[in-house]
């Protein structure tokens, strides 16, 4: 979560995907080739535990670093700045008004699947795993599409 104003950005949690490799030995880990590993979330929960909270939120000045990589060193203009981006937090809560969840009510048998049986379409995190034997996370699929004859001598 960030809240940005005018030139300054303030920062109350970070994904480890964008620290940058001087503080991060493990950037490509989280980001090979450039493509973050974990991108897209697609379910109702969220992945807390992935990010960093800042305590006290860091406050960048966009300006100057337009990367948001160096936080601005603690002083009464960044304290004076959390105390405004903590009042347009406030302010935004109270507008906000439940709705029904939008996401996480799927079903995996509907999952698009590009390596069917095995649906393992994820060639970056997967990629150290590549020789294993597939397994069959959708058998549902698997089985639509050994009625079709789509499956040669099995797995």
């Amino acid at each position: 979560m960030s809240c940005i104003g005018k030139t300054f950005k303030i920062h109350y949690k970070t994904s480890p995907i964008f620290l940058n490799d001087t503080v991060d030995p493990n950037l490509s880990y989280f980001c090979p080739n450039g493509k973050p590993r974990a991108d897209w979330y697609v379910s109702a929960s969220c992945p807390d535990e992935h990010l960093t909270t800042h305590d006290p939120p860091s406050v960048f000045d966009l300006a100057k670093d337009p990367y948001e990589r160096y936080a601005l060193e603690e002083s009464d203009f960044v304290k004076q700045m959390r105390s405004q981006g903590a009042n347009i937090v406030k302010e935004h809560r109270q507008t906000l008004v439940p709705v029904p969840i939008q996401m996480g009510h799927f079903d995996k048998n509907v999952v698009p699947c590009c390596d069917p049986p095995a649906c393992r379409c994820d060639k970056i995190t997967r990629r150290e795993k590549a020789n294993e034997e597939p397994s069959l996370h959708y058998p549902s699929v698997y089985k639509f599409f050994e009625g079709i004859g789509g499956i040669k001598g099995g797995i």
